[in-house]
């Protein structure tokens, strides 16, 4: 039951009392002057018998007069005493459901102001943990593309410096070269030296150039929930397929990613893990550094396992020199 209605409940209760009490004291009132009235009635049968029989008439009746009198003042003065003992109760148990009323108002704001001081204070180490986590993602991807040519992090505004043109779009994961479509639209998050900066650091190329190799597109687009904040990943994006040509290039980039990774360091394509067993949306394959293992979403284990590296794709775990858990 909600303490308004409490309240009503308290109110109407006194107001039935106080009624009441009202309804007695008038009652008390009728007695008192209809006494009175009998009194003054006797007085005068009793001044009249005495006229009758001696001269002390007047004495008499004055006196009975006077005691009439007295009765009704003393009638009257207890009515009104009556009025205001019940006046003053009625004020007195309003003000005390009133004082009532307020403190329990005055302790519910104080709850909820200590409840927005807590959810203000979790939404700041919120923030503080994600911009933390932004910030070594752009490191980890900086110094993965400083072997080629390196990265500058972007401005906040769609214009590159001249020496580093292309553009990452870090959501997307995707590059920009000059003259493709949407760049001069794109608010890069890094700006590369070159293309091979780009890849280094775990970007795609948005436009593959004619002639490269072909692309292989899901024919239906799946998501997966990943973590607690059932971020969704699109696993639809265009991947390109490897080149034979190009085994050697790829041979040495896994042998410098597992190299860096030896010497303490983070693989292109991929940030640290905090040391709990969600990664990042952009990030949701889980790397063991020990075993050499990843694991992708939906992988037995995978919920449970605890990730020193999270990748942003199952090549990029791969190049690092990584290969799927067999679990």
């Amino acid at each position: 039951m909600s303490w308004w209605i409490i309240l009503l409940i308290v109110i109407v209760l006194i107001a039935i009392v106080w009624y009441l009490w009202r309804e007695n004291a008038r009652a008390a009132q009728r007695r008192k002057a209809d006494e009175a009235r009998r009194l003054e009635a006797a007085a005068g049968r009793a001044a009249g018998v005495a006229a009758a029989t001696a001269g002390t008439a007047p004495a008499v009746s004055t006196a009975a007069a006077d005691v009439a009198a007295r009765r009704e003042r003393a009638a009257e003065a207890a009515a009104l005493e009556s009025q205001e003992v019940g006046g003053g109760r009625l004020q007195d148990a309003v003000e005390a459901a009133s004082g009532e009323r307020l403190q329990r108002a005055a302790g519910q704001m104080d709850e909820l102001t200590a409840e927005l001081a807590r959810s203000r204070r979790e939404a700041e180490q919120a923030a503080q943990r994600l911009s933390r986590q932004a910030e070594e993602t752009l490191a980890a991807m900086q110094t993965a593309a400083a072997a080629y040519g390196g990265a500058v992090p972007g401005t906040g505004v769609p214009d590159c410096p001249p020496e580093y043109p292309i553009k990452g779009d870090q959501a997307a994961m995707l590059y920009y070269a000059p003259g493709q479509r949407i760049y001069d639209e794109t608010i890069p998050q890094l700006c590369f030296r070159n293309s091979a900066a780009a890849e280094a650091a775990g970007f795609a190329p948005a436009h593959p150039p004619e002639g490269a190799a072909g692309l292989v597109v899901a024919e239906e687009r799946a998501t997966v929930d990943i973590g607690r904040n059932g971020v969704v990943v699109d696993e639809s994006a265009a991947v390109p397929e490897p080149d034979a040509g190009a085994a050697g290039d790829r041979a040495d980039i896994v042998a410098r990613a597992i190299a860096a990774a030896d010497a303490g360091g983070v693989p292109p394509g991929a940030i640290r893990g905090d040391g709990g067993r969600d990664c990042p949306g952009a990030y949701p394959i889980k790397g063991d550094r020990a075993t050499m293992r990843y694991l992708a979403p939906g992988a037995p284990g995978y919920d449970a396992a605890i990730p020193e590296f999270c990748f942003s794709s199952v090549d990029s775990a791969e190049n690092a020199g990584f290969s799927a858990s067999r679990s």
